[in-house]
């Protein structure tokens, strides 16, 4: 079965793999999870959302809700 266009995007932004905000959120989860310790350092969250081209104060309270919650 071979899927259509949308459904590629709507994957490749699922991955983080689309330089859309919710891509670049999905960027950041994975990062979170791939974090080698057991908790993250505040400047090490601040430098991961960074590196996907967010700011951290433009995150809103429902995004970092759903980052914390994909990661526990």
């Amino acid at each position: 079965m071979m899927m259509d266009f949308a459904q590629t995007m709507f994957m490749a932004e699922a991955e983080g793999f689309l330089p859309t905000r919710e891509g670049k959120i999905q960027g950041i989860i994975k990062a979170v999870k791939a974090y080698p310790g057991s908790t993250i350092e505040l400047h090490d969250f601040f430098r991961i959302v960074d590196k996907w081209g967010i700011d951290i104060h433009s995150l809103t309270q429902a995004e970092l809700a759903r980052i914390e919650s994909a990661i526990k």
